[in-house]
């Protein structure tokens, strides 16, 4: 391996290499990012679904509380 970098050809892969990654990796992003964030959207949009989902069933299926009624005849305190 350290005879290819030393020949002329490994020399140009020295040379081309940062460039050559630093290019690929913009135009990875460039492509991927709008794809990872609809992804990352549809998902969000689904969790939020799902959840909405279990908190009307657990809503629906806990038991209703008594309203607080006033006993007739009594009265409220003023604490002045």
């Amino acid at each position: 391996m350290l005879a290819f970098y030393q020949s002329a050809t490994g020399k140009k892969v020295i040379d081309v290499m940062p460039q050559l990654t630093t290019e690929a990796m913009t135009q990875a992003s460039q492509i991927l990012t709008p794809q990872f964030l609809a992804l990352v959207g549809q998902i969000e949009n689904e969790e939020t679904e799902r959840v909405r989902k279990q908190v009307l069933e657990k809503a629906a299926k806990a038991k209703p509380k008594p309203a607080a009624t006033k006993r007739p005849g009594s009265r409220t305190k003023s604490r002045n």
